[in-house]
């Protein structure tokens, strides 16, 4: 920028009285506030005192505008007005330079009258003892680390300004970062931006497309995180890899936007050394709240990007044994994907087992027909099911005859090549010399004497369309009315025989 500096000595006219800085005020104080400076030629540069009784360094330009360089804050909040006037000339007050305040001592920012300021710099406030910011509508960029390690930075209202990129790092390492209310009109999140603040709860307003690689990484505090509901659906929001890995608090997610363009480790890193809480419940209705829109559309763009990695799909005018191939090898790749567990609240929720990269049976066969359908087959051919009582499993269907899929176990009879695909007669004769199922059968004997149903017989296993909803399955294996005996489903509606 093309500077003049002024040297001068300053004797600042106020045209406005101190008006503490609170939330319960920014509302009433003037939109165009403006401190006029005249000056004698005996200093290095302009200074001239906010409402507050700030000390502020102001550069000027000859195009008429002027920046502020620096001060000395005392500790107290920094308010910048709109304008100096010297010599008889306007110079408005559009930006803060680039590390104009760092590690400086103040108590807050107040920029919501603030009415020309515009641009915050690189590292302006970085490691400043900061604890309250409010910014006005004519702020519209902050750059990279304008605010990161202000550890005692408590509340940040962001929400009336024109920003609609938050850059790399802007609030990282901001500790004490409890309140964060987001610009309605922001779009882009960067890498770093909020990593490790302490932030307890975020909405994502509609308006977002991008959130960047570990943009809230590490935030150990976070328990609430929701996707706010856009009618502008046809662009998806993107989810980057680790953007909010290592939160280990997150216990709530809400998918309420119907379109989402999301990489296979959003909640965990690949090596599942940065995870998010095992007891997170994910749900998700979309915008119009009617459907599982939202989640469906999550999960759906994770088991792509999985199939697109696996470079697995399915032609439907193949061989039956090259079909059959390709099954055998999507239900070896989520064997190997997942780490089995019997401690995650959601294990039948394909979002939260995705996230998690944790699983348990009704993970696995949830994941498997929602991939199986993704990759090509027939909503017909591939169906969830179990013994509703404490496995759960896959149906597929290969030349007309229907085999059990159990992504995780090896099946295969004894004497054979380890497989996860066989026949019934097969897995009932492995689901009955299991010990693992047999001990769970008596327990559940001990505790229901009167339950008299032999659970490994295939004559009662049930089954139920495919879903993509992404939801809990515990519900359709633990209420017999709402699927199918196997065997009458095929009869019913005619689809093959048991191989």
């Amino acid at each position: 920028m093309n500077s003049k500096i002024v040297s001068a000595s300053i004797a600042a006219l106020l045209s406005f009285a101190v008006i503490p800085f609170s939330a319960a005020n920014i509302c009433t104080q003037p939109a165009n506030t403006i401190l006029s400076a005249y000056a004698a030629s005996d200093s290095a540069a302009i200074r001239i005192m906010d409402r507050n009784n700030n000390e502020i360094l102001v550069s000027l330009t000859n195009d008429g505008f002027a920046e502020v360089t620096g001060g000395d804050l005392s500790g107290s909040t920094l308010s910048v007005p709109d304008q100096v006037t010297y010599e008889g000339e306007d110079y408005k007050i559009t930006r803060i330079c680039a590390g104009a305040f760092k590690d400086a001592e103040l108590e807050a920012i107040d920029l919501s009258a603030s009415g020309s300021l515009k641009y915050i710099g690189e590292s302006a406030f970085e490691g400043s003892t900061v604890r309250e910011i409010v910014f006005g509508n004519s702020q519209t960029t902050v750059c990279s680390y304008a605010f990161r390690n202000c550890r005692e930075l408590q509340s940040a209202d962001l929400s009336r300004a024109n920003i609609t990129w938050i850059h790399t790092g802007t609030f990282e390492g901001c500790t004490s970062l409890e309140s964060l209310m987001l610009p309605c009109n922001i779009r882009s999140i960067d890498p770093y931006a909020f990593s490790g603040t302490g932030i307890e709860s975020i909405r994502i307003p509609q308006s977002a497309a991008d959130i960047q690689y570990r943009a809230f990484f590490g935030c150990k505090k976070l328990t609430r995180l929701e996707f706010e509901g856009s009618s502008a659906d046809h662009y998806a929001l993107t989810l980057r890899s680790e953007a909010f890995a290592d939160c280990p608090a997150l216990s709530a997610v809400v998918f309420d936007r119907a379109n989402f363009d999301a990489d296979t480790d959003v909640f965990t890193s690949k090596d599942r050394s940065f995870t998010i809480n095992p007891n997170v419940v994910m749900t998700g209705n979309g915008y119009n709240g009617t459907s599982a829109a939202g989640i469906n559309s999550y999960s759906g763009s994770v088991c792509m990007k999985l199939l697109e990695q696996w470079n697995i799909s399915y032609d439907a005018e193949a061989s039956e044994e090259e079909k059959m191939q390709v099954i055998c090898e999507l239900a070896d790749r989520i064997n190997e994907y997942f780490e089995p567990s019997l401690t995650i609240a959601e294990d039948g929720n394909v979002a939260t087992v995705l996230s998690l990269r944790k699983i348990a049976c009704g993970g696995f066969a949830r994941t498997f027909c929602r991939c199986a359908v993704l990759m090509g087959m027939d909503e017909q051919e591939v169906l969830f099911g179990g013994d509703c009582h404490c496995h759960a499993w896959n149906y597929v269907r290969n030349d007309g005859k229907w085999y059990v899929v159990d992504c995780g176990f090896n099946c295969a009879p004894e004497g054979s090549e380890p497989t996860h695909v066989v026949t019934l007669a097969q897995y009932e004769y492995f689901l009955k010399h299991k010990p693992a199922f047999q001990q769970t059968l008596a327990d559940t004997r001990e505790r229901h004497p009167e339950d008299t149903r032999e659970y490994h017989d295939a004559c009662n296993w049930y089954v139920a369309a495919y879903s993509g909803s992404g939801a809990s399955d515990e519900a359709r294996y633990s209420d017999h009315s709402m699927g199918y005996l196997f065997e009458e489903y095929l009869s019913i509606f005619n689809l093959g025989t048991i191989a």
